[in-house]
């Protein structure tokens, strides 16, 4: 699906509210697949992963280190999110 500036504005802000609202514990992708769906996007894993990543790689999302199970990777808010 191709997104406008204003929709990926939304859609992103969308994954950050989720990424807050589950504090310092994260969540993980499929939790926001979930939600974003929820939300009314209609976008496939792909595209949100990509959204994701551009929150990564923005520094307004942290990978959580997880001992138990750390191939189920979680993401968490980071304080410059927040700010945003």
């Amino acid at each position: 699906m191709k997104l406008n500036a204003q929709t990926r504005e939304l859609l992103r802000n969308n994954i950050l509210i989720q990424y807050e609202a589950s504090g310092r514990v994260g969540c993980p992708l499929p939790t926001i697949y979930l939600g974003v769906r929820i939300a009314g996007f209609k976008l496939d894993d792909e595209d949100i992963a990509e959204e994701v990543s551009y929150l990564l790689d923005k520094g307004l999302l942290a990978g959580v280190e997880k001992t138990l199970s750390p191939e189920n990777v979680r993401y968490r808010i980071t304080a410059e999110g927040r700010d945003y």
